[in-house]
């Protein structure tokens, strides 16, 4: 979870920021995959993880709440 000042919102904080710990799990760590799971109606949010490269999976449900399922690979990153 991220949150950005109205102030600050659109001006792609929150993708570099995304971009910074996705380069740093694949590089130093031994994780392979990436989860992110982003409300459906949250568009700006759901542009971040899509610019970060993550594939959409399905909407799931989480206490009668629906999300978008994305996952990165390693390997495609």
């Amino acid at each position: 979870m991220y949150a950005i000042s109205k102030n600050h919102r659109g001006k792609g904080y929150a993708t570099q920021a995304a971009q910074g710990i996705i380069k740093y799990l694949f590089k130093s760590t031994n994780i392979e995959v990436l989860d992110a799971i982003v409300l459906v109606h949250n568009t700006p949010s759901n542009r971040v993880i899509q610019k970060c490269g993550f594939d959409y999976q399905s909407i799931i449900e989480i206490e009668n709440e629906k999300y978008n399922y994305y996952k990165l690979s390693k390997r495609k990153w």
